[in-house]
């Protein structure tokens, strides 16, 4: 008789048949766990991304306004600027902003734009509720309200751009946003340059060297470098009593020795500097070929040669700076702005209370001596009571252009001398060359020069004891057809026996190009002939003195 499985099992049958589905029931809901998790995760993900893309958007957003803000607020004339303007002239309540615990005070320059009237400039803004603080001459936005960005705070335009940067590619392995920006707070601040001469460093408040470095021994050690995408922003404070002593054989001298292409420098007041070095010296640096705007310099600078108010060498952009120093060099090539030129654009350069001495040759109200390299660009420069004295190439404006085998050249438009005293060294015998403007100019070379609505009160002091003298050039050296002057001016006064240009080579035909006006027709507006509408823009006619550039005001 065969044995059956029933049999066999008995009772644990219907153990076993339990035991089946309680396993069963068991992978079913651990499935069903699995299934609900990961719809959680999924629906996390997408709730993540959602809101990630919304930070983004709003970010983006807030990008766009400050941006708009900025080109709006560039466009404006200064009657019609909105908000509380912060003025040099009237510092009274500087605006201050908490910006991650730290307060950042925003002096002149500066003007703070409630939400109502930020709409009223730009109606399509995103945020309608946003307050800012804008630069009113460069449009750079300082957002009040802030963005936030990895937990952090980031408020201008530097950042916004940074972090737009980041946005456009996720995967970029560049420093977050905060690792830009440093900001001087005190002296020492100021040498963490040397370690990161490409980030950005703003000041915080006014610093006073002296405080750190007396006025005795070797002072100051110059900045090494900013380099391509550094900035220095003093955001109007001023570095006061700079003091540096080096000797004559030490070069390129200044808060740098050098500032590279691409680098910064802007929004910086230099106070009563005392800086003596040897060739390449000047307030800001020795050398510069970047980007300098809305700083001013004062104080006393000394050196061998190629010595400037601002820069010792000048190859860069620069545009509304003020000098106001004495400089001394005992070699060639000292200017009230730059010691030596060779290419950049200058806009809105003022030379003013200066005084220039020199042992040597080109020495110049803007630039001791030019040689064109590339184009170069000069437009609403000015250079007002000022004392220039040397031995040869001395000029109100430009002690020496020297053109070379470059087709390049020189270009200097709406610009003036003033009340300047050209001067020759009595103590080294005569002087050569000295004009109103220009003390030199060859164009031997394939180099061009271009004078345009140009004109010089300046007066010519001892010109018994100078040699080629000329009212507005002292000497013209090369090919007339180098030359184009169009609508320029000089002062008679006790210059009427001599001629515009004092000595020039056979051919030279360009006398009758320059007007010698007496000074009541230099004040007359009806005088300047020829100019269009367009022209007399950039002046102020008030009747009573020369004309000055609207800029000044």
């Amino acid at each position: 008789m065969g044995v059956k499985l029933d049999d066999i099992l008995g009772n644990n049958k219907q153990d076993i048949l339990v035991d089946k589905s309680k396993r069963t029931v068991n992978i079913l809901m651990a499935l069903i766990s699995v299934v609900v998790i990961m719809i959680v995760i999924v629906a996390f993900m997408i709730i993540k991304k959602n809101d990630s893309t919304k930070k983004l958007r709003e970010i983006k957003e807030k990008i766009a306004d400050a941006v708009a803000i900025g080109e709006a607020v560039k466009s404006l004339e200064p009657s019609e600027y909105l908000g509380e303007r912060q003025d040099s002239k009237d510092v009274k309540t500087p605006i201050t902003l908490n910006n991650n615990g730290q307060v950042v005070e925003y002096k002149y320059g500066y003007y703070y734009v409630s939400a109502d009237e930020a709409n009223k400039l730009v109606p399509t803004l995103f945020n309608k509720k946003q307050n800012y603080i804008i630069n009113y001459t460069t449009g750079e936005v300082v957002n009040v309200d802030g963005i936030q960005y990895n937990g952090k705070l980031y408020h201008d335009l530097d950042d916004f751009l940074v972090i737009q940067e980041k946005m456009s590619n996720p995967k970029s392995k560049s420093v977050t946003p905060s690792s830009y920006t440093v900001y001087i707070r005190e002296a020492a601040d100021l040498l963490k340059i040397n370690s990161h001469p490409d980030y950005i460093y703003k000041l915080t408040q006014d610093i006073d060297m002296k405080a750190v470095l007396g006025d005795t021994g070797d002072g100051w050690e110059p900045l090494t470098t900013l380099k391509y995408g550094g900035v220095l922003d003093g955001r109007g404070y001023t570095i006061s009593n700079l003091y540096i002593n080096r000797q004559t054989s030490y070069g390129n001298c200044g808060l740098f020795k050098e500032v590279e292409s691409g680098a910064k420098v802007r929004n910086l007041v230099l106070k009563e500097v005392s800086i003596s070095g040897g060739n390449y010296v000047g307030a800001i640096a020795g050398t510069f070929a970047g980007e300098a705007f809305n700083c001013s310099v004062s104080g006393t600078i000394n050196g061998t040669g190629y010595v400037g108010g601002a820069f010792g060498s000048f190859t860069g952009k620069a545009e509304k700076m003020v000098c106001s120093v004495t400089v001394n060099g005992m070699g060639d090539n000292v200017g009230g702005f730059a010691g030596y030129i060779t290419t950049g654009d200058l806009k809105q350069v003022a030379v003013k209370s200066t005084t220039l001495l020199s042992t040597a040759s080109n020495v110049g109200g803007i630039a001791g001596y030019i040689t064109p390299h590339s184009d170069i660009s000069m437009a609403q420069c000015l250079v007002k009571d000022t004392n220039i004295r040397a031995i040869k190439n001395i000029g109100g404006f430009i002690g020496n252009f020297a053109g070379i085998e470059s087709a390049k050249g020189l270009s200097v438009t709406d610009s003036y001398v003033n009340r300047t005293n050209l001067t020759p060294n009595v103590n080294q015998g005569s002087a050569e060359n000295v004009g109103g403007f220009a003390g030199m100019i060859d164009t031997t070379g394939r180099s061009t020069i271009k004078i345009t609505r140009v004109y010089s009160a300046a007066s010519l002091v001892n010109p018994s004891a100078i040699e080629n003298k000329g009212g507005f050039i002292g000497k013209f050296a090369g090919k007339t057809d180098a030359a184009t002057i169009r609508y320029c001016y000089w002062l008679k006064g006790s210059l009427e026996a001599l001629e515009s240009v004092g000595s020039f080579d056979e051919g030279f035909s360009l006398q009758s190009a320059f007007y010698a006006y007496s000074a009541e027709q230099l004040r007359t507006v009806s005088e300047y002939k020829g100019w269009t509408q367009a022209d007399f823009v950039l002046w102020n006619f008030d009747g009573r003195n020369p004309p000055t550039l609207n800029w000044e005001r």
